[in-house]
């Protein structure tokens, strides 16, 4: 299940008019991002580790088994562009992801840390969230259009992370503690920071619109 993922110090949180972010297909986000902070630790090990996560490019963990789960057809809507239009197709992409990964995974705490890893047999949230992004991105989803969150308000967790990604017919939150899609609107948490989707290696400080 999830885990308590530690933030690092960061600057205070300001938000304003101009902090309405925009994803790089020029869809208005739910999300308002705010102040720079430090990426949570996990995420930065993970960084120093495989650079080439922190610049959108194609990882390589074994994601085999878990395609074969889902099936190649699934992919085939998806658009290579920034902000794909939402078709039931597309819709039905995100959902089985989503509960194949759940399903895939087996549920485990970090031993000795935040620790942020691609694995497909065992792991917490940040495993998940890691887990869905790449395999959305192998049938086709932009990696632009899909940012790590971590979000306050899951059960015993102070910290949870899940994987939002926005459409043109909205934001999306892929989560571990339950099956089924959430508009980032209508979450019941709280979102705390978050990937910017301009830099996909910088943090920010983040909120739902009102």
């Amino acid at each position: 299940m999830a885990a308590l993922v530690v933030l690092a110090g960061g600057a205070a949180a300001s938000f304003g008019p101009s902090a309405a972010a925009f994803d790089r297909g020029g869809v208005r986000s739910v999300l308002h991002e705010g102040a720079p902070v430090l990426a949570p630790r996990g995420f930065q090990n993970l960084c120093a580790s495989r650079p080439e996560f922190c610049v959108n490019q194609r990882l390589d963990p074994d994601v085999s088994q878990i395609l074969g789960k889902i099936g190649a057809q699934y992919g085939d809507h998806a658009l290579r562009t920034d902000a794909p239009e939402l078709t039931p197709e597309r819709l039905q992409s995100l959902e089985r992801v989503n509960l194949t990964v759940n399903k895939s995974i087996f549920p485990t705490e970090d031993a000795g840390g935040d620790i942020w890893s691609f694995s497909a047999l065992a792991g917490d949230c940040e495993e998940y969230v890691l887990m869905k992004r790449e395999v959305l991105a192998r049938l086709g989803w932009p990696r632009s259009a899909m940012r790590i969150s971590v979000v306050r308000g899951a059960g015993d967790y102070p910290y949870h992370a899940v994987l939002v990604v926005a459409t043109r017919g909205g934001e999306f939150v892929l989560d571990n503690l339950t099956d089924r899609l959430t508009r980032v609107e209508n979450s019941p948490y709280e979102f705390v920071v978050s990937q910017s989707f301009q830099r996909p290696g910088a943090w920010v400080r983040v909120r739902a619109a009102n």
